[in-house]
């Protein structure tokens, strides 16, 4: 008679450094914040994935999920192997000792060197890795970042806060990890071929994008140019529904999205962003756009939401945006944003190809 076979122990793992976790009552979210793709996980599997992201050894792990179920231990250990198995698969776990996934390539910008001072942009591998925390941060998909929920306060959703698909209670911008990337690339791409001009966005709610805008400015050393940060401070406008007819559905919101001026002043300290390349805009775009004291702009962000905002934005700004600089929409999916832009354009006769950057973001690149 043969020696009994051992209890069935599952291999060991690691977890990709991209992949954030946010852990729910009864459940878990996944995040990869490279692809942006995310899992949710039922209370069994998040219990799981708890045992497997809180301990050291696959030993470890089984011995804590055999203190939560009374099951046999091969059975749980099976179960254990067949979604690490999974997970594997979909790229959310390692085995040990597997190679990390290869970093998407990212565009760059003129590295300035100098003597250390303020001017001078850091390695690149360390200016990049901020410039990533920095993002991550001010879209609240940290795990630092993320706070302790409360019955008031409930954690928003990892997936939905990295696709930009909810309203946050705690970040510093609604739009999303891959709305930010975009912001990232085009600032590159205008520091890399020397694209004149600020950067600016109009419609900034607690400044996530341009305390964004700021610290790629200081990752690459740049002194020359400022952040423009247009704003009412005090929400929505009244809408004029007889110039402006899609703006109707906004009625109801406004004074709505209202952070004033003092607080985004505040968010932008907490970084050690605010400072004196950092300028305020307050006020309705129709009054405070036509005359700022803005030469050229690089990259002009606009997220003001209503027919009348996007439009006042852009016959004031337009012309002062240099050739070969961008244009971000954020807002294209609403009506009432995408018809000012389409009624742009055609009166103005541009036709640079509109970019998607996500589900509701788009950008175009201006021409000569």
């Amino acid at each position: 008679m043969g020696e009994p076979e051992p209890p069935m122990t599952p291999g060991a793992w690691t977890i990709p450094s991209q992949v954030l976790t946010e852990f729910y009552d009864d459940s878990a979210v996944l995040l990869d914040t490279e692809t942006l793709e995310y899992l949710e996980l039922d209370d069994t599997a998040a219990a799981m994935w708890r045992a497997i992201s809180s301990t050291e050894t696959a030993e470890a792990a089984l011995d804590q999920l055999l203190a939560l179920y009374e099951a046999p231990r091969d059975v749980v250990a099976a179960d254990l192997q067949r979604l690490a198995d999974w997970l594997v698969e979909a790229g959310y776990l390692m085995a040990a000792g597997a190679p990390s996934a290869t970093e998407i390539p990212r565009p760059t910008a003129p590295s300035n060197t100098g003597d250390g001072g303020a001017g001078s942009a850091p390695p690149a591998d360390l200016r990049d890795a901020y410039i990533e925390l920095l993002m991550r941060s001010l879209c609240g998909v940290t795990q630092a970042s993320l706070p302790i929920p409360t019955a008031q306060q409930p954690l928003a959703h990892l997936g939905h806060r990295a696709h930009g698909t909810d309203l946050p209670p705690h970040a510093m911008t609604m739009i999303g990890l891959q709305r930010m990337r975009n912001i990232r690339d085009l600032v590159a791409t205008v520091l890399a071929e020397d694209i004149p001009g600020d950067l600016m966005e109009c419609g900034v709610w607690r400044g996530g994008a341009t305390i964004f805008m700021r610290g790629l400015l200081r990752a690459y050393g740049v002194q020359e140019r400022s952040v423009w940060v247009a704003d009412s401070f005090v929400g929505l406008p009244s809408t004029k529904t007889d110039e402006f007819p899609l703006d109707q559905e906004w009625t109801p919101m406004t004074g709505a999205l209202a952070v004033p001026l003092e607080t985004v002043r505040r968010n932008f300290a907490v970084f050690d962003l605010l400072d004196e390349q950092v300028k305020f805009l307050p006020g309705w775009f129709a009054d405070t756009l036509p005359g700022a004291p803005i030469e050229q702009i690089a990259v002009l962000r606009l997220d003001g939401d209503l027919q009348e905002s996007t439009w006042s934005a852009l016959e004031a700004l337009y012309d002062r945006v240099a050739p070969g600089g961008f244009v971000i929409i954020d807002d294209y999916v609403f009506e009432s944003c995408r018809q000012a832009v389409e009624d742009f354009r055609l009166e103005r006769g541009i036709d640079d190809p509109i970019q998607h950057a996500d589900w509701t973001g788009v950008w175009w690149r201006k021409g000569a």
